[in-house]
């Protein structure tokens, strides 16, 4: 039997200078107050964000390049939502 592990996919919504921005989180495993690393779906873009000394930023060097403050605040949206350390 073949079991296929699927992802859930949370929607979010967050405002940023003045701009809405709706991304989606992609789960799969829990997150815990350790997360230090989210899968996220942005503008039909699948991008890595992780938590760094100075905030957040893109893991990988996607296609998708995003304003680094916008990429802060949905990593600090998340955080605060998962109260992360």
């Amino acid at each position: 039997m073949f079991v296929r592990k699927s992802s859930m996919e949370h929607p979010f919504r967050i405002t940023h200078k003045n701009s809405d921005y709706v991304f989606k989180l992609i789960k799969d495993s829990p997150v815990t107050k350790h997360t230090s690393e989210f899968k996220i779906k942005l503008e039909e873009e699948e991008i890595c964000i992780c938590k760094t000394p100075t905030g957040w930023a893109q893991k990988y060097s996607e296609t998708l390049h995003l304003n680094p403050e916008l990429l802060n605040a949905i990593g600090h949206s998340l955080s605060l939502r998962f109260r992360l350390s």
